[in-house]
C-alpha cells in the first residue's frame, strides 16, 4: 500500500517537474553533444491564454482562426498587462473542430495565441494573466 501510494504521489508530481525553468537541448541529429545549451521549455515570446465566455462576448477579438491578429483584446485588464510586455499579435489559437457544438463546449473557441514583440519573463507573465477576471487560464506556449 505504501509503495502504492509512493509511486502515485511521485506520479503526481512528474507533470510539476515538467516546467523546469531550463533544460538541455541536444538534437538528436547532430549525435552526442555532452555540452547541450540549456533553453528554455517554452516559446520565450508567445503565451497562449484561455478566456471566459462572458470575456469572448465583450472582447474585440476575431471569432475565427482565419481574422487578422488583434493587437488587442478589448479587455482592460487584460489589455494592461499586455500592454507591459509589448503584443505583436493576438489571434485564435485552434481551428473549429468539425462540429461548432463541440469546438464551444470544450472551449477550444475561447484559446488564444499571444505573440509578443520581444522576450518576457513567460513565468510571470502567465501568472498574472491567470489572476485576471475573465481569464480562464493562461500557459507558456
Amino acid at each position: 500500500m505504501k509503495r502504492l501510494l509512493t509511486l502515485m504521489l511521485i506520479l503526481g508530481l512528474l507533470p510539476a517537474m515538467a516546467f523546469a525553468a531550463m533544460v538541455p537541448y541536444a538534437p538528436v541529429q547532430g549525435g552526442l553533444n555532452p555540452a547541450a545549451p540549456s533553453v528554455l521549455p517554452w516559446l520565450p515570446d508567445r503565451v497562449v491564454i484561455q478566456l471566459t465566455p462572458a470575456a469572448i462576448a465583450a472582447s474585440t477579438l476575431p471569432t475565427d482562426k482565419a481574422g487578422a491578429p488583434a493587437k488587442a483584446t478589448g479587455l482592460p485588464a487584460v489589455d494592461a498587462v499586455l500592454a507591459e510586455v509589448g503584443v505583436q499579435g493576438i489571434a485564435r489559437a485552434f481551428e473549429d473542430l468539425p462540429s461548432k457544438a463541440a469546438t464551444s463546449e470544450l472551449g477550444f473557441d475561447r484559446w488564444y495565441s499571444v505573440d509578443l514583440t520581444a522576450a518576457a519573463d513567460i513565468e510571470v507573465l502567465v501568472a498574472r494573466l491567470k489572476g485576471l477576471a475573465g481569464v480562464d487560464d493562461a500557459l507558456p506556449d
